[in-house]
């Protein structure tokens, strides 16, 4: 069953190139954008929980400066300060020395040794997003078979494959690029219509095999900056793992009835692995809007893709109007009670 799958994954019904273009001729655009602006993070109301947990605050960085600020009160007037600072971001992040050097650098340009300062220029050198992009690529490089030592892999490329072998995961593919582009077919009407523009595409972190209950697992990778995962960020994780779910068995139709999705999520700051089934997700109005695609997919179509819910096409509120409402007046006797309305019977 696993060679079928190996010479499965080779033919997809539609091939992607590097420009992202469906079968060289069709532009496609990424998902992650789209979500992230339909599925906005909401401070949440003041509670009894620490803003550190709650807020899912960049642990990593705060732990970096309050290193920082410690060590330039104990130092004397003769601190080399990029050196130092340099030295700090590498033993709290592990990045490359180039990026360290270039954070420190541009902190001693600015010359404010304040916190919404350096976390400006934090967020600007894009340090977490680098450290994720080394983990998804460690990853990708182990699951298409390159050799790889333990010295050379950051610890959250470590936890993630003890993760992994923990669940008795064999590695089939990584880096495979899926789309939701469909042509138009007399399954039904909706079926029928011409493909929605934009196409959307995007890319599936890794394939796995479960040899367990024989199943395909699709396994999306995550890094995150704090100690906990907030839920606002945990439900576009959520989304976009749902939609890859959607879109590969879209692109390999063959593998559709056998297919689980996995997202997992670790955290930069302590390591932990949070691994999450992937469920359906609704479908709201303003999603709906945004990708054009499920306009080509009845609700069969999808149910044979990935697991749909009853109510994943969820209508925009309409308001009701006086003829409705009176419409849906009930009869005078029974909108009494039910022992009024029985003995007006008699």
């Amino acid at each position: 069953m696993k060679a079928y799958v190996e010479k499965q994954l080779k033919s997809p019904v539609w091939v992607i190139d590097g420009r992202w273009r469906v079968n060289g001729e069709v532009a496609s655009r990424g998902i992650t954008a789209v979500l992230d602006s339909h599925l906005k993070y909401h401070k949440p109301r003041a509670g009894s929980f620490k803003q550190s947990v709650r807020y899912g605050t960049n642990l990593l960085f705060l732990r970096f400066f309050r290193a920082a600020i410690s060590m330039i009160k104990r130092s004397s007037k003769a601190l080399n300060f990029e050196a130092e600072v340099a030295r700090l971001v590498v033993r709290f992040t592990g990045v490359r020395e180039e990026t360290a050097n270039a954070f420190a650098r541009s902190w001693r340009r600015r010359g404010d040794l304040s916190k919404r300062a350096a976390l400006q220029i934090w967020n600007g050198a894009g340090i977490h997003l680098q450290i994720g992009s080394v983990v998804d690529r460690q990853l990708k490089e182990l699951f298409r078979g390159k050799a790889a030592t333990a010295e050379g892999l950051r610890p959250e490329s470590i936890a993630l494959l003890c993760h992994i072998g923990k669940h008795g995961l064999l590695p089939l593919d990584a880096g495979v690029k899926v789309t939701g582009y469909k042509l138009a077919d007399g399954h039904c009407s909706r079926c029928g219509l011409e493909p929605s523009t934009p196409t959307f595409s995007t890319e599936v972190d890794l394939v796995a095999w479960n040899p367990a209950n024989s199943t395909v697992e699709l396994i999306e990778i995550k890094t995150y900056k704090g100690l906990t995962l907030d839920k606002y960020t945990l439900n576009k994780y959520r989304y976009q793992a749902w939609l890859s779910w959607i879109m590969f068995a879209n692109t390999f139709p063959q593998l559709a009835s056998f297919c689980r999705a996995r997202l997992i999520v670790v955290s930069l700051v302590s390591r932990t692995v949070l691994s999450i089934p992937v469920a359906p997700r609704r479908i709201t109005g303003k999603i709906l809007k945004s990708f054009g695609c499920f306009d080509n997919w009845c609700r069969q179509r999808m149910a044979l893709c990935a697991p749909v819910p009853t109510n994943a096409y969820r209508l925009p509120h309409r308001k009701s109007t006086p003829a409705s409402r009176s419409r849906l007046k009930m009869p005078v006797g029974l909108r009494r009670s039910s022992n009024s309305f029985f003995r007006a019977s008699k």
